[in-house]
């Protein structure tokens, strides 16, 4: 799909979900030419981890992979791995408590 603008990077964000419990989410992959099951499906191999498919909120929103756990580093290098220039990746770490 076609869009007018600024292409937006992937975006890689660990937040903590029902208090404890870590999950990373993988935003923004469509431009790339990956597909959301397809990438869940990798992931869940390559992080031996459970994984899931949603969609954004918003129309034409697009879709958001989330990882069991803290799995930003694995996701990246996984990114790398296929191909994805390292300046097209944006990773942030909600988990720590903000003072």
């Amino acid at each position: 799909m076609l869009r007018k603008g600024k292409l937006p990077p992937i975006r890689i964000t660990t937040k903590m979900r029902l208090g404890r419990k870590a999950c990373t989410f993988i935003t923004h992959f469509e431009p790339f030419h990956l597909s959301a099951d397809m990438l869940a499906e990798e992931l869940r191999r390559a992080c031996a981890s459970a994984t899931s498919v949603d969609s954004l909120p918003g129309k034409n929103a697009g879709m958001e992979v989330m990882v069991q756990g803290k799995m930003a580093s694995g996701v990246k290098a996984w990114l790398l791995k296929k191909g994805i220039p390292k300046n097209w990746i944006v990773e942030e770490d909600l988990t720590t408590k903000k003072k």
